[in-house]
């Protein structure tokens, strides 16, 4: 039996998925926000040359233009026998619905696992038209910051 070759492709897997879990734990954790705030977006005219150059790529490379282009091509590859081709270009369609739930999920996710609790006790507010005897009954309220 010939000696197995070993490929680079589990470990460069491993590798980005790592990556890509502290990438996004940092970016849940609110501590790439420097690095946004100072990146300069360039501002261009829509109207000029280069914002129409601009949108019509925009346009081109949507994702959701390219998902239906990969499908398409997964089923001229799967009708031309190439079952291989259509498998991967099938799975790898697969990207954009796990990015669209990423998505989701990070920009609706209130308390976040990564993100420190931090309570901060404020005094509660009265409701209007009640009035307390003494100072010593005041509630109190613990909130999370952050």
């Amino acid at each position: 039996m010939p000696p197995r070759r070993r490929t680079p492709e589990r470990h460069v897997f491993l590798l980005t998925l790592v990556a890509f879990l502290l990438w996004t734990a940092a970016v849940a954790a609110g501590q790439l926000g420097p690095l946004d705030a100072s990146v300069q977006v360039p501002l261009i005219d829509p109207r000029s040359t280069g914002g129409q150059i601009a949108e019509a790529f925009a346009l081109v490379t949507h994702p959701f233009g390219l998902f239906a282009l990969t499908l398409m091509l997964a089923l001229w590859a799967h009708r031309r026998r190439l079952r291989r081709l259509a498998l991967a270009l099938t799975l790898s369609t697969l990207g954009l619905p796990a990015y669209e739930l990423v998505a989701m999920v990070s920009a609706r996710m209130e308390a976040c696992p990564f993100r420190p609790f931090r309570p901060e006790i404020v005094p509660a507010r009265r409701r209007p038209g009640k009035t307390r005897r003494n100072e010593s009954d005041r509630w109190w309220v613990i909130r999370a910051s952050g």
